[in-house]
């Protein structure tokens, strides 16, 4: 508190600014992108879990989702047996489960990423 009352006084033209050129704002970039990536992920693994958990669906959800299980999921594929709404549910998991593959693989690639771009 003391310090923002103590810029009050200042010019705004005398006000540090953060840099917004060169390797901080690419790692800047990278760091917001890396966790946006990780909330979308912890977002598809919550609802694919709610979707096995409400539904049944063959997959036992009592604990946390295995990378096994999500990888199950993901190769799922439309069964002619299956009610209207078994197959959408089925199709819902399958496309969650298949994002979350998908951001695994993004975020491990971006794993060392920060690191090529400091200079």
């Amino acid at each position: 508190m003391r310090i923002a009352k103590s810029v009050l006084s200042v010019e705004v033209g005398r006000l540090r600014h953060p840099r917004a050129d060169g390797p901080r704002a690419t790692v800047r970039v990278l760091v917001i992108a890396r966790e946006q990536m990780t909330s979308e992920r912890t977002r598809s693994v919550n609802a694919l879990t709610a979707l096995v958990r409400t539904v049944e669906l063959g997959i036992d959800a009592c604990k946390p989702l295995t990378g096994r299980q999500i990888e199950v999921i993901a190769a799922w594929r439309t069964r002619p047996s299956d009610d209207a709404t078994t197959r959408s549910c089925r199709a819902e998991a399958g496309r969650l489960a298949t994002r979350i593959r998908a951001l695994d693989i993004e975020l491990l690639a971006e794993d060392g990423a920060p690191g090529r771009h400091v200079i």
